[in-house]
């Protein structure tokens, strides 16, 4: 889990300035397993577990829920 927030405190500027409109949530809880969570149009959500991921695990993970949401918008 300790990964997760690795990865949240070295890619969240770039997401930002790459996304500015993108909203982002992060919420720190012990105990608790880290998912990511995308919210698309028409009430589509969609969640990946990242637990035991790497950096870039997590970071494919990302960019095949943005592939989702591009192919959602047809």
């Amino acid at each position: 889990m300790r990964l997760c927030c690795e990865f949240v405190e070295k890619n969240y500027t770039d997401l930002k300035t790459l996304n500015p409109k993108l909203p982002i949530l992060i919420r720190e809880c012990r105990g608790v397993e880290p998912l990511l969570w995308a919210r698309y149009d028409m009430g589509v959500e969609r969640c990946v577990r990242l637990d035991g991921l790497t950096e870039t695990q997590i970071n494919e993970k990302l960019e095949e829920l943005a592939k989702a949401g591009a192919a959602l918008k047809g």
